[in-house]
């Protein structure tokens, strides 16, 4: 059983997060278990990994994709070049504009960073994100299931399309903001706040054994459901000993 897995930060164990915190996430355990390709990548878009998916469809026998931002915005490989040398490249090569700065001190990011800002500006808009977020769950439900989409946010898309709902009705993000209010007290993080969060992928390692359960259920038995009836009891001061701190 060979599984690949496409997304952002939430399926990206390797970028933030505490290393002992890291081994434990849901994509580590599921190396644990199969032959595993991690192809996610912190700070994409959803066009990127949908793309990504596309391209390496036939390596995999289960897909797991995790569904971000439609407003990250992926820079044309033949200008990659004028990123080289600057820490985290592979997060750089990515924009998102509704940022109010673009927080990299390299002149061509600071560039495209306004060219983003502008195109979102005169092009996009929250209808036109709900219906591509339509026309992708269209495509990966043509897929078939080879593919378990999980959406980060469960935001609105055009309920007229009625046979087209994500599988999970908690996204990601909800897990990870409700974690935010133990182990914060809010979800307007500073800066200091976001240095200090060890979690991997934004979630504890509790919460990453039932995300981790859940997709061996989908994988072994093609059933998948994500609910807040899954979000656990913490203990906020267990989840502040545990997660809060320098790493």
């Amino acid at each position: 059983m060979k599984i690949g897995i496409f997304g952002d930060s939430f399926a990206d164990s390797k970028n933030g997060g505490a290393e002992e915190e890291q081994k434990i996430s849901w994509p580590e355990l599921l190396a644990k278990k199969y032959k595993v390709d991690h192809r996610a990548c912190a700070g994409s878009g959803a066009d990127w990994a949908v793309e990504e998916m596309i391209a390496n469809f036939q390596k995999y026998d289960k897909i797991i994709l995790t569904f971000s931002s439609l407003d990250r915005y992926y820079i044309n490989p033949m200008w990659h070049d004028k990123l080289q040398g600057i820490k985290n490249e592979n997060l750089y090569k990515h924009v998102r504009p509704i940022q109010k700065t673009a927080q990299l001190e390299n002149k061509f990011f600071q560039d495209v960073f306004v060219h983003a800002q502008n195109y979102f500006k005169f092009f996009e808009n929250g209808r036109f994100s709900d219906n591509r977020s339509a026309a992708y769950c269209l495509l990966i439900k043509h897929l078939g299931d080879k593919v378990l989409p999980i959406k980060n946010r469960i935001d609105k898309y055009p309920e007229e399309f009625a046979d087209i709902k994500w599988p999970n009705k908690m996204g990601l993000s909800e897990i990870y903001q409700y974690e935010n209010k133990l182990l914060f007290g809010t979800n307007n993080l500073t800066e200091k706040q976001l240095r200090y969060d060890k979690r991997s992928c934004h979630i504890t390692a509790w919460h990453h054994e039932v995300v981790y359960k859940k997709i061996v259920k989908w994988i072994e038995c093609g059933r998948f459901s994500l609910t807040k009836k899954d979000l656990l009891k913490l203990n906020s001061k267990q989840v502040k000993d545990r997660y809060y701190g320098p790493w």
